[in-house]
């Protein structure tokens, strides 16, 4: 796999996944150190953030589906898209019987009830 920004082939996805980032630091004016994207303007307090955002450039989606095969970058959105295939819907409306599979479809639903 070719990354079109960054330029270093990937023979696999272990090798993405394990990709020694580049990373540049940033003082902004609370002195608190970011982590700063060399692809592009993203910046971070936070390396994991960082390490995530880097999945956007190298095009790995390591979260795969076992229903479907659908992959994602992130673990969470996984997850959420799982709940699709099981009908597991744990987000409730406690205003009415009805249940969502993720937190934004619920408080989406509930601007609803606030009319």
């Amino acid at each position: 796999m070719q990354c079109d920004n960054i330029s270093q082939n990937f023979e696999n996805s272990d090798e993405v996944i394990t990709l020694e980032l580049p990373v540049s630091f940033q003082t902004d004016d609370k002195s608190t150190v970011n982590y700063q994207c060399d692809v592009c303007a993203y910046s971070s307090r936070f390396y994991g953030n960082l390490k995530r955002h880097y999945l956007i450039h190298t095009g790995q989606r390591p979260y795969a589906c076992n229903f479907c095969g659908k992959s994602f970058n992130q673990k969470v959105t996984l997850t959420t898209h799982i709940r699709l295939h099981t009908g597991e819907r744990p987000y409730s409306c406690e205003k009415c019987p009805l249940r969502f599979y993720n937190r934004a479809s619920l408080v989406r639903h509930l601007y609803k009830h606030a009319k």
